[in-house]
């Protein structure tokens, strides 16, 4: 494949700043935690199963930023005032998933919820395959005042669909690639015979998932909105070498294509013509990173890291021919030298399966102590944020509705003020202790 304009540009970025120049690891901050910690991991899942599915609306949907107590019937209104539903829902779907892979109890009610509740955005969209930032799916009253409009946001705002249910649009990329990454996971793992799945339950993640990457596919992989426009942050194209955009089509085709022969002829072509691309351009972005300094710039966001992990986790997986992953493997080990010392967990997780196991054993020390270190219960309390050039550990960091996508180059001005009445989901850290458990990198306890 000849190098494109960007591959050229990348390779000048890192000649320029000196490739190499900051290649070692970032220091790492003592540990200070400012929260109740529970070491035992085993413990710590099931309290945080329990908070964290106690807060899934009636329509299936996880409200991972709760006004407390969610009983209250405003709360619980206020609550779906969300910016990242379908991708947190998507962690829950998948954790639910490989807990039943490890554990062997029946998660199939609660896999069918989950995935009702991605396939409601469908129904309070009007677009089959489209999904929201969010929804009130039972909810068709005046617009609620903490509900931004178009005037105050153009491309991300609360809007009535066809039943008359409000939903937040402006759907980005990474929201699709994990929600899809969440239909996926149990598909997979039936599949491979971890797990069995009732036929009402296989369908519903179905119903979800082929028309979610139909819809993508057919709009040359950009994201349309209910108005036929292209969503802000939706674009998934190639866009000419751009490795992180490839990955995540590669992990929805190949989740899709054991069901659907069209796509699954879309997967075998673009995992041929992409292969060589997403090698080199991971590659030069880890180069590029690792020249510049990535507390420097913070791009590419964290957010964007744990979503390309994931996704290229869900490839791994799901693909079962090592010549056809190669470029995948070869492009995230270049990456990954740039990331290491960041304890970005998901990204951890999928090079110590499936990249490089011997150099991310400490990396995976740091995912352990974090895990150990993560808050039970997740409040938020009034405080100040501090950035620094120190990696932080999980328990200095501010409260976060999900700490993978987080900066750790964050810390929490100590000490902390008073509770805010609002609380944090913990589906970031059951989705890592559960593929952790199921990948054999995370122990039981």
């Amino acid at each position: 494949m000849p190098v494109s304009r960007g591959a050229r540009t990348a390779a000048l970025l890192a000649l320029a700043f000196g490739l190499g120049a900051c290649g070692s690891l970032p220091p790492t901050a003592p540990r200070a935690p400012w929260f109740e910690t529970e070491p035992d991991l085993a413990a710590k899942a099931e309290r945080i199963s329990a908070d964290t599915l106690a807060r899934v609306d009636p329509a299936g949907l996880l409200l991972y930023h709760a006004w407390d107590p969610l009983t209250d019937p405003l709360n619980q209104l206020r609550s779906h005032d969300l910016a990242d539903a379908p991708a947190w829902q998507g962690y829950l779907l998948a954790a639910v998933a490989f807990e039943e892979a490890v554990s062997g109890a029946d998660r199939d009610a609660e896999i069918r919820r989950l995935a009702g509740g991605l396939g409601r955005f469908y129904e309070v969209t009007g677009v089959r395959g489209l999904f929201g930032r969010s929804m009130i799916a039972d909810y068709a009253g005046p617009r609620l005042e903490w509900m931004v409009d178009e005037a105050a946001r153009p491309t991300r705002f609360w809007m009535q669909g066809p039943t008359g249910a409000w939903w937040r649009n402006g759907l980005a990329k990474a929201h699709l690639t994990l929600a899809c990454f969440g239909c996926a996971m149990p598909l997979m793992l039936e599949r491979r015979g971890d797990l069995g799945l009732e036929p009402g339950t296989r369908r519903a993640l179905l119903d979800v998932l082929l028309p979610a990457v139909h819809h993508l596919a057919s709009s040359g992989f950009r994201i349309r909105d209910w108005d036929g426009r292209f969503t802000e942050f939706g674009d998934l194209s190639p866009q000419g070498l751009n490795g992180f955009n490839m990955v995540c089509v590669l992990s929805l085709l190949a989740s899709a294509a054991p069901y659907d022969p069209v796509l699954a002829a879309l997967y075998e072509d673009k995992l041929e013509k992409w292969g060589p691309a997403v090698a080199w351009s991971l590659g030069a972005l880890g180069d590029v990173m690792r020249a510049v300094g990535h507390a420097w710039i913070g791009k590419p966001s964290y957010s964007d890291l744990q979503c390309l992990a994931l996704a290229a986790a869900s490839v791994f997986l799901q693909e079962e021919r090592a010549a056809a992953v190669d470029p995948l493997r070869r492009g995230l080990a270049g990456l990954w030298p740039a990331v290491r010392g960041e304890r970005n967990a998901p990204f951890t997780l999928c090079c110590a399966a499936f990249v490089d196991g011997g150099a991310a054993a400490r990396a995976l020390e740091e995912v352990l102590q974090d895990l150990r270190d993560f808050p039970v219960a997740k409040p938020i309390p009034e405080h100040e944020r501090v950035a620094t050039r120190a990696v932080q550990p999980l328990a200095n960091r501010p409260p976060s509705s999900n700490y993978w996508k987080s900066s750790p180059y964050s810390r929490v001005r100590l000490p902390v003020g008073e509770p805010t009445g609002r609380s944090y989901a913990g589906q970031d850290f059951l989705l890592v202790y559960w593929m952790g458990r199921y990948l054999g990198l995370v122990p039981a306890r």
